[in-house]
């Protein structure tokens, strides 16, 4: 869905409306396909350090998050 190198923040030529974009194409194609979308934007640079692992995994498993969703985050 994304290109490989994803980060739209402050790059030439790739702006917010870019990722609005593809967020908006991976939400109508899980409408057609009556899938739920999940949406967690992080700013890693400011948040990495602050980010109680353990506990977001925890949370994001009671949620019943597959396991390689939370692999990928």
């Amino acid at each position: 869905m994304f290109p490989e190198n994803d980060q739209y923040g402050l790059r030439k030529g790739r702006g917010i409306r870019d990722a609005r974009g593809a967020l908006r194409v991976m939400y109508e194609r899980s409408l057609e396909c009556h899938k739920k979308v999940y949406i967690c934007c992080v700013d890693f640079e400011k948040a990495f350090d602050r980010v109680n692992w353990y506990k977001l995994m925890t949370i994001l498993q009671g949620m019943e998050v597959d396991w390689r969703d939370r692999k990928l985050i």
